[in-house]
């Protein structure tokens, strides 16, 4: 379940939507034979396109804030890739079942990211084992250990 209902505003050109505020997942899931609580928090700024399919978002209005949530958990999924992509399209499902949408319309959506997602994960992939450090600063997120130590400058006596 989200903690809160997602905020997010416009941020320039095309269909790109910033996260204003912390969103955070948390779920329990089975490992082996116990469950696990775990959580996602996805960062301010996060920018996300909501629905990439534009006719999936159709299904489930990705207008309404609240339904937001899990379009941006997906995305997020995708974006950083630290979890697998089967597990980000069942977070992807489950999420859509915590805010409400219909037993119809979530598996149409979570059939379809099966059936088609593997290009985007791909491609994402693809992005983020080039240059890892711009692909998620073009997505709002910033990532300490990718920018390096800090560069000192040392009094060089000539």
């Amino acid at each position: 379940m989200f903690d809160s209902i997602p905020r997010t505003a416009w941020t320039g050109p095309g269909r790109t939507r910033e996260l204003m505020a912390d969103l955070v997942w948390r779920e329990r899931i089975n490992v082996g034979q116990m469950f696990v609580d775990t959580q996602t928090v996805i960062p301010r700024g996060f920018r996300t396109d909501l629905y990439s399919v534009r006719f999936l978002g159709k299904l489930i209005t990705p207008d309404v804030a609240e339904q937001q949530g899990p379009a941006i958990l997906h995305d997020y999924g995708y974006t950083v890739q630290g979890i697998s992509r089967a597990e980000a399209d069942r977070q992807l499902l489950d999420a859509m079942a915590s805010v409400g949408v219909g037993l119809v319309r979530r598996w149409l959506i979570y059939a379809g990211v099966r059936v088609g997602g593997w290009v985007a994960w791909r491609r994402n992939n693809q992005e983020l084992t080039t240059d890892p450090r711009a692909w998620l600063e073009l997505h709002g997120i910033y990532r300490p250990e990718l920018h390096g130590p800090r560069a000192e400058i040392d009094a060089i006596d000539v």
